[in-house]
């Protein structure tokens, strides 16, 4: 507790959850690699806003003669010590890959979305990955003469005889956009919301009502999110407290076990969840900037979440 920005009232210690935000939010600006643009949180926030505005490379019109250029300009020496350190590369990630890859990924899924995945999908994605990384070494292989395999060449040849064929249904006042926005740079702009939680060892109590119906009248639901964690997170309430006592303010959090019930839609529940956000999106929506009052649509969620348990 002592690493956690807290206040005592009498012997209790409050967590002060905006200070943790503020304080997180001063780490990732100071830790942060790429080309932060804005970043913010607030007591009313329950996220660290990152704004990233990357610069992107603008393209080269050129690349494929300096390509021919440089394989000119390589001896058959070079070109051996080229190939040589890549296979050396290649063999080396495919063994990192044979060893981490599974555990990897079902980590990120895990610890990212609170989902275990199939062995369908991991054998799936397993594959998909030895074919991207084998397809990076031929494509690097060829920058330096090594001829493309028939086969990958193929399908390459695929992919460009599809775009000719279709090229003419893209959007010209886009690429002329884009061309651009690239001319000198463009800067691509990304928005990444972090949250900050803490995972309860139970349920509260304005919970455990909606749990026990579920216990009685849907077993099915129940069993999907009865062991589902549930999560705190700083954020203050719309009642009217000072700033300082809206610092210690905390939301309950059913995110995982929403997630849960989202999976577990059936079709015509899932027609329901998009009959509803059409619904919100073409007549409920209001613009935040002109009223300060309007239903939100993690309400229309919650009820359409609700409706299907």
């Amino acid at each position: 507790m002592q690493h956690i920005p807290h206040a005592f009232i009498g012997d209790q210690a409050f967590i002060n959850g905006f200070q943790l935000k503020q304080e997180i939010h001063s780490i990732l600006k100071q830790q942060n690699l790429r080309n932060l643009g804005s970043s913010s949180t607030a007591v009313d926030q329950a996220s660290i806003l990152l704004q990233y505005n990357d610069l992107r490379d603008p393209p080269d019109e050129d690349v494929l003669t300096k390509i021919e250029t440089y394989r000119n300009s390589l001896s058959n020496e070079m070109r051996e010590n080229a190939c040589r350190n890549l296979n050396i590369w290649y063999l080396s990630w495919m063994q990192i890959f044979e060893k981490k890859f599974d555990q990897t990924i079902q980590n990120i899924t895990k610890d990212l979305f609170g989902i275990d995945i199939t062995n369908e999908f991991l054998v799936k994605q397993h594959r998909k990955g030895l074919t991207n990384v084998a397809v990076l070494k031929w494509l690097i292989l060829s920058l330096v003469g090594v001829p493309v395999p028939e086969n990958l060449a193929h399908k390459i040849r695929l992919v460009i005889d599809f775009y000719k064929q279709y090229r003419h249904m893209i959007n010209v006042e886009n690429v002329e956009k884009y061309k651009s926005d690239t001319k000198n740079g463009e800067k691509v702009s990304e928005d990444c919301d972090v949250v900050i939680g803490f995972e309860l060892k139970f349920w509260p109590r304005v919970a455990l009502n909606r749990l026990a119906y579920l216990k009685r009248h849907n077993k099915r639901v129940y069993n999907i999110v009865k062991n589902s964690p549930v999560y705190i997170i700083p954020k203050s309430s719309e009642r009217n407290v000072s700033r300082y006592e809206a610092s210690f303010d905390f939301r309950f959090s059913f995110s995982a076990a929403e997630e849960k019930l989202a999976q577990s839609r059936s079709k015509i529940e899932n027609k329901l969840n998009e009959v509803a956000r059409k619904v919100y999106y073409l007549y409920l929506r209001q613009n935040e900037s002109k009223h300060d009052h309007y239903i939100r649509s993690y309400f229309i969620k919650t009820c359409v979440l609700w409706l299907c348990a």
